[in-house]
């Protein structure tokens, strides 16, 4: 991003003056290192187990879950990370569950600055750092006693179905990829009109707060991350799915997001990294998808050497309950056996 000259920053940090109203306070007990460490107990499901695990991450650590088929020999390994602002009691736990219920090892984990792992500030996104994140993930799982860290995929969902990309361009020995209704593909017109009326410049204006805070040294500020009705929010309108989805009466998840990671987002591009993978890949998109740009994907599928596009008619939040639910996690667990245990699909 291109410094701006000191009378434009000068101008928007005083027009932010303005906006304190839509600055969400950060509870003091989410302001810090959670301290995390992981537990002894393993908790028993229907078909598997789940164990605490801890994977170094740069100079901290990110929380895990692994989830151990019942009373199979070493499985093959899924690796999870989840979408925008997520953790890994979200929507991944379902999806974990029913792999390791199909004879498969799932290990879903929280980012750096999120959930339990570690790293200060919390709840900002740096997407090359998550997709850093993945690559721990996967070594860890390659070097445990565990699983059978010879065979395995990663596991994408909305923004990590971006992270897939980047991570499998990077390492040739995934054998395979599974992105959901990915935020992967940029139509180059982004469409604005999700934002409520003067909201995106109101955001926008708060990002540059946030990157003046943070070259200073200062506590960052925050925003929602999915807002209701017309209030400003990265997510706009999304917040009743969410809390409907995950239920969220007792308000552990803060819902916040450090605004400057809109600064940052034009540098990112999994789009090209796709270009790069070589691993068998499934993409799994919803018709109605009102977040991420699917004529982008489907033609990211054509280009890429190995990969599969499939529809579900769905919005983008359906995949994680329901009839999409099933259509989804039936279609990734058929794929995932065929090329993690050798399991032809029934013709």
């Amino acid at each position: 991003m291109r410094p701006l000259p000191c009378s434009l920053l000068g101008f928007v940090l005083t027009a932010c003056s303005s906006l304190d109203h839509h600055i969400q306070a950060l509870p003091a007990d989410l302001a810090v290192d959670p301290g995390w460490e992981p537990s002894s107990e393993i908790l028993q499901g229907d078909g598997f187990t789940r164990q605490d695990v801890a994977i170094p991450c740069g100079d901290t650590h990110c929380a895990a879950w692994l989830y151990l088929p019942e009373g199979a020999a070493l499985a093959p390994v899924v690796v999870m990370g989840n979408g925008f602002c997520g953790e890994r009691q979200m929507l991944m736990t379902e999806y974990a569950e029913r792999f390791a219920q199909a004879g498969l090892a799932a290990l879903t984990f929280d980012y750096r600055h999120w959930g339990d792992s570690g790293g200060l500030p919390r709840y900002v996104y740096v997407a090359e750092e998550q997709v850093d994140d993945y690559a721990a993930a996967v070594a860890w799982a390659r070097s445990s006693p565990l699983v059978r860290g010879d065979k395995l995929a990663i596991w994408g969902s909305s923004a990590s179905g971006g992270h897939v990309m980047s991570a499998a361009a990077r390492d040739p020995r995934i054998d395979a990829v599974v992105a959901q209704v990915p935020a992967i593909a940029q139509s180059g017109d982004h469409d604005h009109s999700m934002f409520p009326k003067g909201t995106l410049w109101a955001l926008v204006r708060l990002a540059f707060m946030d990157k003046w805070r943070e070259k200073r040294g200062k506590e960052r500020i925050y925003v929602r991350a999915y807002g209701y009705g017309e209030e400003l929010a990265f997510m706009p309108r999304f917040g009743p799915q969410i809390e409907e989805l995950l239920g969220l009466a007792d308000g552990r998840w803060p819902n916040v997001i450090a605004p400057g990671v809109l600064l940052d987002m034009d540098e990112y591009h999994p789009d090209k990294a796709a270009a790069q993978v070589t691993a068998p890949t499934l993409f799994v998109v919803a018709t109605r998808d009102e977040l991420v740009w699917n004529e982008g994907t489907r033609k990211l599928a054509e280009e890429m050497p190995d990969a599969r596009y499939e529809e579900i008619d769905a919005a983008h939040f359906d995949f994680y309950l329901g009839e999409s639910f099933e259509q989804s996690v039936k279609l990734e667990i058929t794929f995932l056996k065929q090329h993690l245990l050798g399991v032809e699909p029934n013709p």
